[in-house]
């Protein structure tokens, strides 16, 4: 909540890779990006738990997201690990970053979808290091279809998925697809910044317009 007042920045998203697989601290991460320096709204990119008994395969996704509070539409969630060589982290540090890098490459508006985008990575695993490969069909039907970004290797590795957590509960495109909800983000946050130097002015017609 001090990243603006500090730095001048304002957060688009928010992120605690190695923990947001927690759902309390997942569910603590939304509150706080619908309301950032009592100003300004972001957006969540989060885990889900690839520890046995969780979330460890495409079947048991959409369960363990249900369960758990990982819903709405300021929620990106990412399935599995990924993996560069040997070493394997969490996919929100990736998919962030991944997205952060679109959006830099856009003059800095995230008006690009993040899905079938290169990613930086050998690899998709579980907690406990086993391997996962899915094809198109299973990215499609185990983790699009419930609001799970991906990973799919098609001619090198690809991020896959455009839905937020919000889908399939809502098919609005203002709720479910990533590129608008961020997007959304970026006009409203501008808007405050441009505009917050009015507060407290006069009010005549002039300023309404």
């Amino acid at each position: 909540g001090r990243v603006y007042p500090r730095f001048g920045i304002v957060p688009s998203l928010l992120l605690a890779p190695g923990w947001s697989q927690i759902p309390a601290v997942n569910l603590a991460l939304n509150a706080k990006a619908q309301l950032v320096s009592s100003l300004f709204t972001a957006k969540v990119v989060s885990d889900l738990d690839t520890a046995e008994g969780n979330a460890d395969s495409m079947e048991e996704i959409k369960e363990y997201k249900d369960k758990n509070g990982y819903s709405d539409r300021n929620m990106i969630v990412a399935w599995p690990m990924v993996g560069v060589g040997d070493y394997r982290y969490y996919f929100s540090a990736q998919l962030a970053a991944h997205m952060e890098l679109l959006a830099a490459n856009n003059g800095g508006v995230p008006s690009a979808s993040p899905s079938n985008k290169d990613l930086k990575i050998t690899g998709l695993y579980t907690d406990d290091g086993e391997e996962i490969m899915l094809e198109m069909d299973e990215a499609n039907d185990y983790a699009n279809a419930c609001g799970i970004v991906t990973a799919i290797n098609h001619n090198g590795w690809k991020c896959w998925g455009d839905n937020t957590a919000a889908y399939p509960s809502s098919s609005d495109p203002i709720d479910r697809l990533i590129n608008i909800v961020t997007i959304f983000d970026y006009i409203e946050n501008n808007f405050k910044l441009t505009f917050f130097h009015k507060v407290d002015d006069l009010m005549d017609y002039r300023l309404i317009d």
